[in-house]
């Protein structure tokens, strides 16, 4: 069973999230986490775990390949993401055929956020973007891949490898969550959470919508420092002109 397993499994479409269990009773964990912060610069922490027989069957995803390439060397990793991303911290390890991934990376925008997040984590669709109102929204959607009805009795082994395999998403903003199709834990804090099983029927949709950072306490701080470097120049003019006197 477990052989034909094998030589079925190559025929599928590999499942987003780079992670794909197909031996060994093994189940993925994935935790990602994006915190956009005031500053406009975002946060994304990740965590996973992938099994490196997992490779036959992405290596014609790039992006999905792009977990089982990522360098363990954080030099390395800074050069791969590019001079939008800082490394906060970097942990890739090996051993016994599993690929550990523990990463924090900032990118120092949220508008380059679309071209620079593919380098870390994978999406068939991953978008950010102002909307009619100014405020930030925030698109993910991954397909639904179909288990090939040709795996015959295979399909209810790859099933139950599945309902085991663990997805979460975490989204945390500084201003407030304004819509979302996920569970909000609180007005800044909305979390996504499903399995394989379920993504393979069904796909998975990502969407919120986060309120803009303010910018009026930027445009007073602003203000404050013209009309204090005015005063600053009235004031020594005025000192000037006594002193002549």
């Amino acid at each position: 069973m477990r052989r034909i397993v094998m030589q079925q499994i190559r025929r599928l479409r590999p499942l987003l999230l780079m992670l794909f269990v197909v031996a060994g009773g093994a189940c993925i964990d994935y935790q990602e986490t994006i915190q956009v912060n005031r500053d406009g610069s975002v946060e994304i922490t990740v965590y996973a775990t992938a099994v490196k027989a997992a490779m036959p069957m992405i290596r014609n995803r790039p992006e999905l390949r792009q977990l089982m390439l990522l360098p363990a060397e954080p030099d390395k990793a800074r050069a791969l993401l590019g001079s939008d991303v800082d490394v906060l911290w970097w942990q890739v390890e090996d051993g016994d055929g599993i690929r550990v991934v523990d990463a924090k990376v900032r990118i120092r925008s949220i508008d380059v956020i679309n071209r620079n997040i593919g380098r870390l984590v994978a999406s068939d669709h991953f978008e950010v973007y102002r909307d009619d109102n100014g405020n930030w929204r925030l698109e993910r959607r991954i397909p639904a891949y179909p288990i090939d009805p040709a795996l015959g009795p295979a399909r209810d082994w790859l099933s139950r490898q599945f309902a085991d395999s663990n997805l979460e998403f975490t989204l945390r903003v500084p201003t407030r969550i304004l819509d979302t199709n996920g569970e909000r834990l609180d007005g800044q804090t909305v979390h996504w959470q499903t399995n394989l099983a379920k993504l393979r029927q069904q796909g998975f949709v990502m969407e919120a919508t986060i309120e803009a950072p303010s910018q009026r306490p930027l445009l007073i701080a602003v203000g404050a420092a013209v009309l204090l470097g005015l005063a600053g120049v009235v004031f020594v003019r005025r000192r000037r002109t006594a002193e002549v006197c």
